[in-house]
């Protein structure tokens, strides 16, 4: 996840993780709450749902 955030933060473009539980993608929006500069979002339906990374776009 970690290196995942670090693409997004250097190419500024959004990276979509392959499926995951539940647990895995709480584990990710809490390591990548670190970065103030990106922001994580969970898609899809169970089985199949994914986390997105994306630069975050402030105001």
């Amino acid at each position: 996840a970690r290196m995942s955030a670090q693409r997004v933060r250097f190419f500024k473009k959004e990276i979509t993780l392959d499926p995951m539980t539940s647990y895995e993608r709480r584990i990710v929006h809490a390591v990548l709450t670190e970065y103030p500069d990106i922001v994580t979002e969970s898609i899809g339906n169970e089985p199949n749902r994914k986390v997105i990374i994306k630069p975050f776009e402030g105001r």
